[in-house]
């Protein structure tokens, strides 16, 4: 996606003093890092080693979302929310990873069953000792729109 492209095209859409916010997680390596390795050795396993985006592969930008905005019309403000702790059950993990354009329910077809089966039996012992954790830092970066800056 160009996303330069994609916030020019945005910003006559918007009303002067109108935003739109990108949040960006930041998933740390706090927390019990072990679930998360077991869980993405069965995605990777699944899914592949290349994570797919609709037709085609998930290349993660070499650029910021900030400095992107800076060079764009808008104005940018970041706000950065507290670290909090998520916790996860193994339900909602697949469902989260469902959500995602890499991890369509539709690229494990009818295997699906196997494939939460051997989810929730890697998983089962963090839920049990309640270990499905990690903490979550965000950025919101709101690009203003303002006249004085774009037009």
């Amino acid at each position: 996606m160009n996303r330069d492209s994609l916030l020019t095209s945005l910003y006559p859409y918007l009303t002067d003093g109108g935003a739109i916010c990108i949040i960006d997680p930041d998933r740390s390596e706090q927390g019990n890092r072990e679930w998360r390795d077991s869980l993405h050795y069965i995605v990777q396993k699944w899914y592949g080693e290349k994570r797919r985006a609709g037709e085609a592969y998930y290349e993660h930008p070499k650029e910021a979302y900030e400095d992107i905005i800076r060079r764009s019309p808008f104005h940018l403000e970041q706000v950065r929310i507290p670290s909090f702790e998520w916790k996860w059950s193994i339900s909602s993990l697949i469902g989260y990873i469902y959500s995602t354009s890499f991890g369509a329910k539709r690229y494990v077809g009818e295997d699906a069953p196997y494939f939460e089966q051997e989810v929730r039996e890697s998983l089962h012992p963090f839920e049990e000792a309640g270990a499905l954790t990690e903490s979550i830092d965000l950025v919101v970066n709101v690009a203003w729109k303002d006249k004085k800056r774009g037009g």
